[in-house]
């Protein structure tokens, strides 16, 4: 079932395997994802959230501060 990608929270883990490598993992509940969390680690972002962070990779990736594999 689709969700709203601006109501869902999402997870960053190096533990959750994820399509494209970025161990991302959508949530319907914040809940749900911090219990993620609390197994696998990584960080819980919401839907504005989530855009700075990819924002801020891009910017360092720019800068020649990450490969271009991290992102």
């Amino acid at each position: 079932e689709w969700q709203d990608a601006k109501k869902c929270n999402y997870l960053i883990s190096k533990d959750v395997p994820s399509p494209m490598g970025a161990g991302l993992s959508a949530w319907l509940s914040k809940e749900n994802a911090e219990a993620m969390q609390a197994q696998k680690g990584g960080e819980v972002y919401d839907w504005m959230g989530l855009q700075q962070h990819f924002n801020w990779l891009v910017e360092m990736r720019y800068r020649g501060l990450f490969p271009q594999t991290y992102i």
